[in-house]
């Protein structure tokens, strides 16, 4: 249809021919990979950690996580089952691969996460079976996770679920972003020894792999354990199969070239690989030790011999490049260790053995997250605001004619359109095949207008009764106006509430109707504001205003002199007291109002810390005591110094040591309003001493004395020694039977202990009180011999464990003894105890009771 340039008019929002451009990206790649979720229920969440976290995953290698833009988790998985942001399972989330059991949690990388090209709601979940010798040994799946459903957690699609992309493969995976807005997943042929990168495009993962060929002899794989990496550079790949080699990857087809030998290990142990974020360093893990390759030279023979080994004390398994721009080793234990400056050269690297401790019930066991290749998509928009007057179709033309994929938003599909109504039509189309990662979004607002007559209600509130203002037309452009009760002005003065309506044209076609709705208030609005009941001397007044928005002119009157103005005040007392807070304000001059609030403030107290005494013996108790405080204190802290603490309003307690030392012990008073105040002071606990007398013992007549003494040598000097004979000697020597007592007391405080020990008469026995079942023929058995004169007829020994498990019984008068064994197991050194049931002829029986140690 011909126009004339009277009949058309074309407007461009903000003055650009070319539309309004919005640029939205879509993924940034220092955020995807902020949670990791890995190991026995292990997380760690870098968004302004790292900070460790419990997650829903079990597993003992691989495993994968990915955030959306912001840093906000979306999902994680360990090959098996996906988890959502919430850690529950997706509802289709379980047996991924469809198999008869967990193929996946002791894969190397058994999981890997792809975002889809072209679409920023899904994602392509892979499952790389272990080697396990059972049917999907070695096989690759792939799964589809749409975030759209599940109430935006996600759920797998069910016909896009456990989908066989691979076989015979080793238990290495990895992913990285290829030029053409596309992402290539390597994996390694374990048969015949090739690299496959599977690329996948916004038309899906394409059939035919790029094999690169055979390693050389020297670099046959050793197992088909370990992981590989590719440079952040995306321009080198390692990988960890027994041996280590570096290869120069070439992301435009997917290839590898160059091989390079960096270490030779006729073990197989290399396992975790990973490079440094800025391309430099190579780092490798085996069993046992943290190995550095500097690659910055380039050249291969320096490559090689630059091995630096940064641990060799540890557990290294999976290892991996954090957002931080640190590297970060799995520990197989309750940890991480981490290479704080990965670009330095050796010791310089700063490696730090369990560096970030993880959550209890938690451990990284060992892997660690699959790295996330991450596509540059961006969304761009263009708005367009084409006003056509008096005309029957427009033209709508997308901005790029050289895409693919145009559909417009009804459905249609074409990179053009003609329309006949107004409204708003947006065409969506991606030009990926030109290596342009940007998906456009072109939107017209086309209005059609044919001679219309347009009419609006607007509703006007007022702040005050007393309000008068001035009310015009919309547009005051037009030649003629007509209010309801006769005025012809575009505008008029309204002093009272009612309803008003202003007729007027604007050529050509367009004719308009404006009613208004005045109302005015019965009353004034109020104003009102919150603020700390309490507040401290010095320190900012913790205050709120709740007026409402209407007024913009504010006071402040704090009661002691001070003034302020604005809406928000920063105001601080000078002196403790009790002060009311006055605000007034008004809108403009008008509406004016007040309000108030008392406030009580605190000045700043300091509580100190008495002891008393300062030095006591091994279990004695001191008295802390609070001093100063006053009326505002809220609770106290009393740190003792020996792990111990307690809180109570009380200004002193008690509190014994059962430890000897120097210990700090502090005082931590938290007041009403103002800072916690902290004092210090100590307690010197002295030792109490250790008396040894030895086991109680018998001896007869025809014996020789027995002498006693202290075994135990005291740390401290004695300041007293007293036996309950009366000696003072270090010795005492005994010839009859009796319970005797040493009292010590040490320097400097006299800390005291005493021991007795009980000396029995027996010459019917022969009894010992020790042996060591060594098996050199000496003392190897304990038995309890009788002497002849006993007349012994009937006997039984018994043993028993202190814990009150009996371990040996017997009858005969004439065997060996016990051996120091229960169960044919060697019992632990330490004293037993035992009984001995003797009959003599004559009809007298004997009970003899004692303990025995066994010595090793």
């Amino acid at each position: 249809m011909k126009m004339s340039r009277q009949s058309i008019y074309i407007i461009i929002w903000h003055s650009l021919c070319s539309g309004l451009l919005f640029f939205l990206p879509l993924s940034l790649s220092a955020q995807q990979e902020n949670v990791w979720c890995f190991g026995d229920k292990a997380g760690i969440d870098f968004n302004g950690g790292p900070i460790a976290i419990k997650t829903a995953i079990k597993t003992t290698e691989g495993s994968a996580s990915v955030c959306d833009d912001r840093g906000s988790l979306l999902f994680y998985t360990d090959g098996h089952q996906v988890w959502d942001k919430h850690h529950k399972l997706m509802p289709n989330g379980d047996n991924l691969p469809g198999q008869a059991f967990n193929m996946t949690f002791s894969t190397s990388q058994g999981a890997a996460i792809v975002p889809f090209p072209g679409d920023p709601d899904k994602y392509y979940i892979f499952s790389l079976a272990m080697d396990v010798g059972l049917s999907p040994a070695g096989k690759l799946y792939y799964s589809v996770v749409d975030m759209q459903r599940n109430a935006g957690s996600g759920d797998i699609i069910p016909d896009q679920k456990g989908v066989l992309v691979d076989s015979l493969l080793t238990e290495h995976m990895t992913t990285v972003t290829g030029p053409d807005c596309n992402v290539w997943l390597i994996v390694v042929d374990r048969i015949h020894q090739q690299f496959h990168a599977h690329n996948i495009t916004v038309d899906g993962i394409q059939p035919n792999a790029a094999i690169s060929p055979k390693m050389p002899p020297e670099g046959i794989f050793l197992g088909i354990l370990g992981c590989l990496d590719i440079s952040p550079d995306g321009k080198k790949l390692a990988i960890a199969q027994g041996n280590l080699y570096l290869y120069d990857f070439n992301p435009a087809n997917g290839t590898l070239s160059n091989p390079l030998l960096l270490e030779k290990d006729i073990s197989g142990s290399f396992y975790g690989v990973c490079f440094s974020p800025g391309n430099s360093k190579l780092y490798a893990s085996t069993a046992v030790t943290l190995e550095q390759f500097d690659l910055s030279s380039g050249d291969p023979d320096t490559m090689a011999a630059s091995r630096y080994t940064l641990s060799s004390s540890q557990i290294f398994p999976s290892i991996k490049r954090g957002p931080d721009k640190k590297v970060y080793i799995a520990s197989n234990r309750a940890s991480l260790h981490c290479i704080a400056q990965p670009e330095q050269a050796g010791l310089s690297s700063d490696y730090r053995a369990d560096a970030l401790p993880l959550l209890p019930d938690t451990r990284s066991e060992l892997g660690l997250p699959n790295n996330i290749a991450v596509l540059p998509l961006r969304r761009q928009s263009s708005l367009h605001q084409d006003t056509i007057y008096c005309a029957d179709s427009a033209r709508l033309v997308a901005v790029h004619t050289d895409g693919r994929n145009y559909t417009w938003d009804d459905g249609y599909k074409n990179k053009d359109r003609y329309v006949r109504e107004s409204g708003v039509y947006a065409i969506h189309y991606n030009r990926f095949n030109m290596g342009d990662c940007t998906t456009y979004i072109d939107s017209f607002h086309v209005v059609m207008i044919k001679n219309t007559f347009l009419s609006e209600t607007q509703s006007i509130v007022r702040n005050c009764p007393t309000d008068t203002f001035w009310l015009a037309a919309p547009d005051t452009t037009a030649a003629d106006y007509l209010w309801q009760d006769g005025y012809t002005a575009p505008g008029r003065m309204i002093r009272q509430s009612g309803r008003y309506t202003v007729q007027y044209s604007l050529a050509p076609c367009r004719h308009y109707t404006v009613q208004y709705d005045i109302r005015f208030p019965k009353k004034n609005p109020e104003l009102a504001f919150q603020a700390d009941s309490f507040a401290c001397v010095g320190q900012l007044l913790g205050i709120r205003n709740l007026s409402p928005s209407l007024f913009n002119r504010f006071s402040w009157h704090f009661g002691d002199g001070g003034q302020e103005e604005g809406r928000q005040p920063g105001y601080r007392y000078r002196q403790p007291g009790i002060y009311q807070v006055m605000l007034t304000g008004n809108i403009d001059g008008h509406c004016a109002d007040t309000a108030y609030q008392n406030i009580t403030v605190d000045a700043p107290t300091t509580d100190y810390l008495s002891v008393l005494p300062d030095k006591i013996c091994q279990g004695d108790a001191v008295l802390l005591e609070a001093h100063a405080g006053g009326p505002t204190v809220r609770q106290r802290t009393w740190i003792s110094g020996d792990g111990t603490r307690s809180t109570s309003t009380a200004t002193a307690i008690k509190h014994a040591y059962t430890e000897s030392g120097l210990f700090p012990v502090t005082l931590i008073t938290q007041f009403r309003a103002c800072p916690d105040q902290e004092a210090q002071d100590t307690v010197q606990v002295f030792p109490v001493p250790v008396v040894d007398l030895g086991p109680d013992t018998f001896f007869c007549f025809r014996d020789a004395a027995i002498p006693l003494y202290n075994r135990h040598n005291q740390e401290n000097p004695v300041r007293d020694k007293q036996w309950s004979t009366g000696a003072q000697t270090d010795t005492l020597v005994l010839k009859q039977a009796g319970t005797y007592a040493l009292r010590i007391s040490l320097e400097p405080l006299g800390c005291a202990h005493t021991e007795s020990v009980t000396i029995s008469q027996d010459c019917r026995w022969n009894i010992p009180n020790a042996f060591t079942p060594n098996g050199d023929g000496i003392n190897d058995f304990f038995f309890p011999r009788p002497l002849p004169q006993s007349r012994l007829q009937q006997f039984t020994l018994q043993v028993w464990h202190r814990n009150g498990q009996l371990v040996y019984t017997t009858h005969s008068i004439g065997g060996q003894g016990w051996d120091g064994k229960f169960n044919s197991i060697e019992q632990p050194p330490g004293v037993y105890l035992y009984q001995v049931q003797a009959g003599y002829a004559g009809g007298n029986n004997e009970v003899l009771n004692g303990h025995v140690t066994l010595i090793r």
